[in-house]
This record gives structure tokens, C-alpha cells and sequence, in this order.
């Protein structure tokens, strides 16, 4: 009798449990995978979002569909993008996040603000800056990916594994944004309506939330040295002569066989400085004037090389500087080694001026199969 009970008890305790109280059907949702945040003349928020459309049968390609609201605020324009589209919007699947330049420079936190406080937001989605209005890059689909956020998400994940830019997220740059110490930067894209397609530019340096200037594809790839980004397919172009005929021999290209970084902050008397030493193995990819098995010219060719290195870091740290961005995370390294100090100062208002001094050391370790 007693088992018959207890029979009883967990059949119905299975009824009862069966089934999901949360579950989305996907086929009762329009699922978004990519946005475009604009800033209109106005100052209104122009969203738009691209998801799949439907497709015929098992064979027609893939297409994308673009809708754009407009409102007051993010979500705003979402609700204007939901009274077009026949499904609810569904937004968990998002992969990429493009914010025009006009809202990017009035900040980046409002038009993310609805990602960080709904539960159902893709917080692993790629951010990147464009060099004029967002929705023009969400446009671009390229025939060789006929899904446009396909496209983004490999275009960001090769160019992060070439040493050219950092590849952040929407909750990553949160962490950043509030930190008080260190700044972030982001992929910055222009459009080549010519080619349907977007390129890399650089990189947008943002201090807190706002982008306050950019950096180009030469600076964007030291900077990630000076932040020990280290990336096997790392490679420069460096100017090394002018007296050659021929302008291609005035040239070399090289690959970043390895970094080593030592970051040192100084302080005397209340004053905060900040040294920078990098070693640099280096291969060469290309260099038709050659001559590298002669060590005198492959001496005189190293010191070429690292004087162009310097040039180079010492301009980017310029420009970090006169942007007012922390990129290389300084003042977190102050506020840990010299929390008095720390205290006492201003960073906002004084990181622009503490010296960055950059010493770069390289040595072509590999010139190829070429002796």
C-alpha cells in the first residue's frame, strides 16, 4: 500500500513538473544578429538590425533583412523596429554592434545601455566604431558571405589575430568604461560602397565612454606591442631607405617573431613617469635589396628598423596622450604601486602630462629560406 502511494506522489510530481516555464520559440521570434546605432541630425537614435530572411527551399542562399527605427532613446528606436516587423524581436542572438562616429563621439554608453539591463542581451557581441554612419556598413554584404554579420565577425577575428586591433565585447568595455585607470579602444571601420564591403582603419581611442580620436593602422599595431599584445601574425611595413632607385627596395616587411615588454612607473617626489622597453624579434617577409647575410649591413638595417619602431610608438603614445585615452592601462599600474599618489592626483586631468619614455630594441632573427 505504501509503495502504491509513493507511485502516485512521483507520477504526479512529474506532471507537475513537466515542461519550461522561460522557453522562446524561435519560430515566434525575428532574431536579430547584428545593430547599427546612429546619431540623426536631430539627435535622435537611428537603430537598425539585420536578421535572416525566409528562406524558399533547402538550396536558396541565405538572405538578410535591415530594418531601421528612430526615437528618443536605444530603446525607443527597438519598440519603433518592433511595430515593422511581424515576430517579436529577439536580440539574444546579436553577434556585432556598429555605432556611427557622430554618436560614438557623444558616447557609447546610452545606445548600450538596454544591452546591459535586459537579461536576454548579447553581451558577447563585437563592438567597432565607423567612420560615418553605422547603418551604411550594416548594408555592406559581400558576395563571398552573403550573411553581412558573418562577414564582421571574421573581418574582426582575423584582423585581432594579425596584431591589428582589439577585439572587444559589449560587456568588456563596460568593465573598462567604469574603471577609473585605464581606457579602451575599438575597431574603426570605413566604408567602400564601391567594393560592398567595410575596411579597417585603425583603431577609435575612447576615454570613459566618448571617442576622443583615432589611430592608424601603423599606430594601432604598436599600440598592441606597447600593451604586450602578442600575435604570431603580426607584421609591419617599415620605411628603411630613400636612397634606393627602385622604390620597392626602400622597403621592408617584417613579421613579430616575439615581444618581451617591461612596463616600469617611476616615482620621485610626487611625480609619476613611466618607461617602456621592448624587445623585438623580428623575421623579414620581404626585402628584394637583401643583403642580409652581410652582418655590418644587417647591423646598420636593425638600427634603420629600430629607429622606425621609435617613431612610430612615440607618436602613438603622443596621440594617446593629446586624446586624454589611458589605453595602456597606466593609471591602474599607478594606483596600485603608488596609492598615496594615486590619491592625491587627478588622473583625468593629469595623465596627459606624465612622460611615457619608449626604448625598442629588435633583431631580425629570421630572414626566410633566402640566405
Amino acid at each position: 500500500m505504501f509503495k502504491q502511494i509513493l507511485y502516485i506522489i512521483i507520477i504526479s510530481l512529474l506532471l507537475l513538473t513537466t515542461g519550461c516555464w522561460d522557453q522562446r520559440l524561435l519560430k515566434n521570434s525575428t532574431v536579430i544578429l547584428g545593430t547599427a546605432v546612429d546619431l540623426t541630425e536631430n539627435k535622435k537614435v537611428a537603430e537598425t538590425v539585420t536578421f535572416p530572411g525566409s528562406s524558399s527551399g533547402i538550396d536558396t542562399p541565405q538572405t538578410t533583412m535591415l530594418v531601421t527605427g528612430i526615437g528618443d532613446t536605444t530603446k525607443d528606436a527597438k519598440a519603433s523596429i518592433e511595430r515593422k516587423i511581424a515576430e517579436k524581436f529577439d536580440s539574444s542572438k546579436n553577434r556585432v554592434t556598429l555605432i556611427g562616429e557622430d554618436m560614438a563621439k557623444q558616447g557609447v554608453y546610452s545606445p548600450l545601455d538596454s544591452f546591459y539591463r535586459d537579461y536576454q542581451g548579447s553581451l558577447g557581441a563585437n563592438v567597432a566604431v565607423i567612420d560615418g554612419k553605422a547603418k551604411e556598413a550594416l548594408t555592406m554584404i559581400p558576395k563571398d558571405t552573403p550573411v553581412n554579420v558573418e562577414y564582421f565577425a571574421n573581418l574582426f577575428k582575423s584582423a585581432a589575430m594579425d596584431g591589428l586591433i582589439e577585439n572587444h565585447n559589449i560587456q568588456e568595455i563596460c568593465t573598462i568604461m567604469f574603471s577609473k585607470g585605464e581606457d579602451f579602444l575599438l575597431p574603426y571601420l570605413r566604408v567602400n560602397k564601391s567594393e560592398k564591403r567595410t575596411k579597417i582603419i585603425g583603431m577609435a581611442m575612447f576615454n570613459k565612454d566618448k571617442m576622443v580620436g583615432s589611430l592608424s593602422i601603423h599606430e594601432s599595431r604598436m599600440f598592441l606591442l606597447l600593451n604586450n599584445h602578442k600575435s604570431k601574425n603580426a607584421t609591419f611595413t617599415i620605411k628603411v631607405s630613400d636612397k634606393e632607385k627602385s622604390r620597392l627596395e626602400n622597403y621592408i616587411n617584417l613579421s613579430i617573431k616575439n615581444i618581451k615588454r617591461d612596463f616600469q612607473v617611476i616615482e620621485k617626489n610626487g611625480a609619476i613617469s613611466a618607461k617602456i622597453k621592448l624587445s623585438i624579434n623580428l623575421g623579414v617577409n620581404e626585402y628584394p635589396k637583401d643583403h642580409l647575410d652581410n652582418k655590418k649591413k644587417l647591423k646598420v638595417l636593425d638600427q634603420h628598423i629600430e629607429n622606425q619602431f621609435t617613431k612610430i610608438a612615440n607618436r602613438t603614445i603622443d596621440k594617446l596622450h593629446a586624446a586624454n585615452c589611458d589605453g595602456l592601462g597606466l593609471g591602474l599600474r599607478v594606483k596600485a604601486k603608488y596609492p598615496e599618489v594615486w590619491n592625491k592626483i587627478n588622473w583625468n586631468r593629469d595623465y596627459p602630462t606624465i612622460p611615457i619614455a619608449v626604448d625598442i630594441e629588435s633583431t631580425i632573427v629570421d630572414n626566410g629560406i633566402i640566405n
